[in-house]
């Protein structure tokens, strides 16, 4: 069983995507894969949720100077 996604104050754009559908039919499993804006101003009361659902990867996507400007608070 996997835990629904929490509800961040500091991160309200943070959501699970699982339940969409792949290109190939299949369906991404719940509590897998996560998505969000930026994590630079991460509350500690959000920390400890994410913490909790034992996140192991986190892929930032966004370029050099947008990493440097707001750094991965994580």
């Amino acid at each position: 069983m996997s835990l629904p996604a929490p509800i961040l104050a500091s991160i309200p754009n943070f959501r699970d995507i699982g339940g969409y559908a792949g290109a190939d039919g299949r369906t991404v499993k719940k509590g897998k894969i996560y998505r969000s804006q930026l994590i630079h101003n991460l509350a500690d009361e959000d920390l400890a949720k994410l913490r909790a659902i034992n996140i192991r990867y986190v892929c930032d996507l966004r370029g050099t100077p947008e990493r440097e400007r707001a750094p991965n608070a994580w």
